[in-house]
């Protein structure tokens, strides 16, 4: 990681599953905080041995970690045998904070982030650069983004300097947390005009669509053999 995103890796997916040799495991850094997700027997099984070799590889490297915190709470376990469950991990020697809510800086942005109740581990690290280059792309536009969660997206385009964003998400606790990361970042109700549930997105939608950036997240569409893939019918994915 650092040899790809140089020093900026205080907040970062530290291991992406497959694509970095372990099947079912995700890992992502919020500051001193790493929270893990594991979907399959193999790591569940073996995760005594790799947390604390995890721990130990980034504190040797000046990397200052308090805490690993276990977001174990997704029904696709169940498919392998395995328990759903979350809470910190017990890592011999290290004392962990008392909050599950961190503050971390991406991009120049700030967020506050619930790893133990937000949407897998609290916040979509993995879309880091797809958020830095709708930055890039959102002066003068106009910004629909669907499934906002924490509003990553949508302040991404507003500090871009967009005309105007419409951030939507079927959430409630989600809009609330992307109003507190606009707030913490100094955003305008001019830039941010419109915190809407879902339900309400049809409208914006209606209007001109000229010069419109749409930032839409889709669902699954196949998550096991009972379910067969289907396409989705409209929309650009993230």
């Amino acid at each position: 990681r650092k040899t790809v995103m140089g020093g900026d890796i205080e907040c970062c997916r530290v291991i992406f599953g497959e694509a970095d040799g372990f099947p079912g495991l995700t890992v992502d850094r919020f500051g001193e905080v790493l929270v893990t997700q594991s979907l399959s027997v193999g790591i569940e099984k073996y995760k005594d041995i790799i947390f604390p070799l995890i721990y130990d590889v980034l504190t040797e490297d000046g990397q200052k970690i308090s805490g690993i915190y276990e977001r174990n709470d997704v029904a696709i376990r169940n498919l392998e045998g395995l328990e759903e469950n979350k809470g910190w991990y017990p890592l011999s020697g290290v004392q962990h904070p008392d909050s599950t809510e961190t503050a971390i800086t991406e991009n120049g942005i700030k967020y506050s982030v619930d790893f133990e109740n937000g949407q897998k581990t609290g916040f979509f690290l993995d879309q880091k650069y797809n958020r830095l280059a709708v930055s890039k792309i959102a002066r003068g536009k106009r910004v629909l983004d669907c499934f906002t969660h924490t509003g990553s997206f949508a302040l991404n385009a507003a500090m871009g300097g967009a005309e105007h964003v419409c951030a939507v998400d079927i959430s409630e606790s989600a809009i609330e947390m992307a109003k507190r990361n606009a707030e913490a970042n100094g955003l305008s109700e001019e830039c941010l005009s419109e915190w809407r549930m879902f339900s309400t997105c049809s409208r914006s939608l209606r209007r001109s669509t000229k010069n419109l950036i749409l930032s839409y997240s889709t669902r699954p569409h196949s998550r096991n053999r009972e379910r067969p893939w289907r396409a989705p019918q409209r929309g650009t994915r993230r």
